[in-house]
């Protein structure tokens, strides 16, 4: 039978869930996974949690049509297609690890003082992230998969970035790169005018309709051809 959620509440689920038939219709209410290794069969929410401990699963194709949050040291799979149209919040030491997925997000933000992961475990079409890209100190970003991902805002790598052989690019305005330690890319493609404040290092391609400005560290893989297309212009400072 059909579950319409009509005002904003939060349900605390601490076991599994297994939807054999119905339709669960969230409106704007959370669901929030808050005990310990948990599997769910839900395919849509509102605001979707998974807190507390252990290993949270999802066993079906998952939508999300605002908020992702992980807390506590929950980690959150998603072997199967997850897609979120809002925010992706990672908090605490919890990690999420992403399977085969293709989605736009508003903005991704990976730790709040605590060790975090964002981990790539499948490469599929571009995500693409229309805000800003936050990698905080402690954090994991993990992407060795080599998931290509498109940025409309500004990329923070603050933790322990690895970016792998993935295309990263920058379709916005006024954009920045910032890190504290060097960040070795593949490939960068931008289309809009990006700042490098941080240090990062291009081991293949630079390319792109765009401006790149480096104010801060640019380095070069000598042991690499550095291929630069059609991009407007390169302002190195350093």
């Amino acid at each position: 039978f059909p579950v319409t959620i009509k005002t904003v509440i939060t349900i605390n689920i601490s076991g599994d869930v297994n939807r054999t038939s119905g339709i669960f219709t969230p409106s704007t209410s959370t669901v929030n996974y808050n005990g310990t290794i948990q599997s769910t069969s839900i395919s849509d929410y509102y605001n979707l949690v998974f807190s507390g401990s252990g290993n949270k699963t999802i066993t079906g194709a998952t939508t999300v049509s605002n908020l992702l949050t992980t807390k506590g040291s929950a980690i959150f799979n998603a072997p199967i297609e997850i897609t979120v149209s809002g925010d992706i919040s990672i908090e605490e030491t919890s990690t999420i690890n992403i399977g085969p997925s293709s989605f736009s997000v508003q903005n991704i933000s990976i730790g709040n003082g605590g060790v975090c992961s964002l981990i790539f475990n499948n490469a599929s079409s571009t995500i693409t992230v229309n805000g800003n890209f936050n990698l905080n100190a402690n954090a994991v970003f993990d992407n060795s998969i080599n998931q290509n991902i498109s940025l409309v805002g500004n990329m923070n790598l603050l933790g322990n970035a690895i970016v792998g052989d993935a295309t990263y690019g920058f379709t916005g305005t006024n954009q920045t790169i910032n890190t504290n330690s060097i960040v070795s890319f593949h490939t960068l493609a931008v289309s809009g005018t990006l700042d490098n404040t941080g240090q990062i290092e291009i081991r293949n391609t630079i390319s792109g309709s765009g401006t790149f400005v480096n104010k801060n560290e640019l380095y070069v893989n000598t042991n690499n051809t550095l291929s630069i297309t059609n991009l407007a212009a390169i302002v190195t400072g350093k």
